[in-house]
């Protein structure tokens, strides 16, 4: 059965949350597989399957808006990596026919206020809910920093308008458009928790490589 993120024994004090970004293809053959040996690595949606990670943080199981009767196999590079799943789907707080708790399973989950999309970050009350918003990565920061977690590093949460190659991608908004949410996500988080949280890019300088 589901149970709530706050049973997790607890993140590392350093963290790495791998996102979808097309910078990913540019580090090296063995820079994801050493990570998994540094600290705790989550990965956001479909990344935990093509990286290996402890933790895989969701909001939906797959298609959005459609709450499987099962769950899935997803088949992650680390066949140890556990899911943490919003309440309900896309963090959209509608209809009990669309909670992901419906599904039973091994999984953790977070309860969370309402998703507002483009109209902002409701901000969570007590120490239970969790952020959500546009991108699932605020959810994941969130995560981390509540977990103890004092040095957050993000990798791929490049913020433009691809993903990596061979990363599914889904229909919806360019990726800038969550840039604002992030970056309130950063501030309320390292206020709040202590916490640093940093984006690693893999070039010398600021311009990808050509």
């Amino acid at each position: 059965m589901p149970v709530p993120w706050s049973n997790i024994d607890g993140f590392s004090e350093l963290c790495f949350i791998i996102g979808s970004g097309p910078s990913n293809d540019d580090y090296p053959d063995n820079f994801f597989p050493e990570l998994f040996e540094l600290g705790t690595v989550v990965g956001v949606n479909n990344v935990a399957v093509d990286f290996p990670c402890h933790f895989n943080v969701r909001k939906s199981f797959g298609e959005e808006r459609l709450v499987p009767e099962e769950l899935p196999t997803f088949g992650y590079r680390n066949p140890d990596c556990q899911l943490i799943i919003s309440e309900h789907d896309c963090g959209t707080i509608s209809t009990k026919e669309l909670m992901n708790t419906n599904v039973s399973g091994d999984y953790y989950y977070f309860e969370h206020k309402d998703n507002l999309i483009s109209k902002g970050v409701n901000w969570p009350e007590g120490e239970d809910e969790i952020i959500v918003s546009w991108s699932t990565m605020t959810s994941a920061m969130h995560l981390a920093a509540a977990l103890g977690s004092k040095l957050i590093v993000l990798i791929g949460h490049d913020l433009g308008g691809k993903n990596y190659r061979g990363y599914p991608s889904a229909p919806g908004p360019r990726y800038s458009k969550f840039s604002k949410q992030s970056i309130a996500v950063k501030s309320y988080l390292e206020d709040r928790y202590e916490c640093s949280i940093v984006s690693l890019i893999p070039y010398l300088g600021l311009g990808r490589r050509r």
